[in-house]
């Protein structure tokens, strides 16, 4: 590895092209540590070496570096801090494509037992948690183009709620069930519209309940299961939601009371619930 000049003036062609062959194998070689750190991290990435996007994806990468450097150089443009740059530029992409956590800016407000939500129009949807023991109503709207967190009082819950639902209906809206406000279990349920930004009320859950699990079903209806109700009571029972009708009805009950579980709906509209509390 040849390091960078610290006088451009005086580089030679051979010293710049020793400078481009530096950073290409730079590159390479970090882009190879990376890729081994990420098979060891993550078990669904065993095949790394041979996943051709990625593959296909460095050789562009290395391919503009190599035309940049040259045509740099024609042109009287070649230098160690455009060079430099360039090679920080190309190492950030080589980190997205091995998919590596980047920071991103920070919420407006702390919280914790919150719920988030993509929307249709690519923009994350964050309702309610808690911040320092209190419940809170505030909602934030993240726009990933402008990397920005939008906050605004006209957006905010019409009830503060944590261990609450989030779910999105077949028309785009998002339904949110259930809360608790750190005194109670309550039984209300909110309706947001991303066209007009703005929450409104629908009709109450049969039972009170948070630390629920909730499921759009295929015909468009929600099912809400289990969680906690009133008195801390765990719960067996499931109600169903006819967005059409703004009404709830009563389904099975689960073989178990449960809260904190999970569930997962299959292509047949079968529903699997693991796990929980009770």
């Amino acid at each position: 590895r040849v390091p960078f000049s610290s006088n451009s003036d005086d580089d030679s062609p051979f010293e710049s092209i020793c400078d481009l062959i530096s950073i290409s194998i730079e590159l390479k070689f970090d882009v190879v540590y990376l890729d081994r750190s990420q098979r060891v991290k993550s078990e669904c990435r065993d095949k790394w070496y041979y996943n051709k996007r990625f593959i296909v994806s460095i050789c562009l990468l290395l391919i503009i570096c190599l035309i940049f450097g040259i045509v740099g150089y024609l042109v009287g443009l070649t230098s160690p801090n455009i060079e430099r740059s360039l090679f920080f530029w190309i190492r950030l992409k080589v980190k997205i494509l091995i998919l590596e956590w980047t920071i991103v800016s920070s919420l407006n407000y702390p919280r914790s037992k919150h719920k988030s939500i993509v929307l249709k129009d690519g923009k994350i949807l964050v309702t309610g948690g808690e911040d320092l023991a209190v419940c809170t109503h505030s909602t934030e709207l993240y726009d990933p183009s402008s990397d920005d967190w939008i906050s605004d009082d006209t957006i905010n819950l019409n009830h503060p709620r944590y261990f609450h639902t989030m779910s999105m209906l077949m028309d785009g809206k998002v339904l949110v069930t259930g809360r608790y406000d750190n005194h109670e279990y309550l039984d209300s349920t909110e309706l947001y519209d991303s066209s007009i930004g703005h929450w409104t009320s629908m009709k109450n859950l049969t039972i009170a309940r948070s630390r629920h699990t909730a499921v759009l079903l295929q015909n468009g209806k929600l099912l809400v299961v289990g969680g906690c109700g009133r008195n801390n009571d765990y719960l067996n029972s499931t109600e169903f939601y006819d967005p059409t009708t703004d009404n709830w009805t009563m389904s099975g009950t689960l073989n178990e009371a449960r809260a904190d579980h999970t569930l997962v709906i299959f292509d047949n509209n079968q529903i699997l619930i693991t796990g929980g509390q009770n």
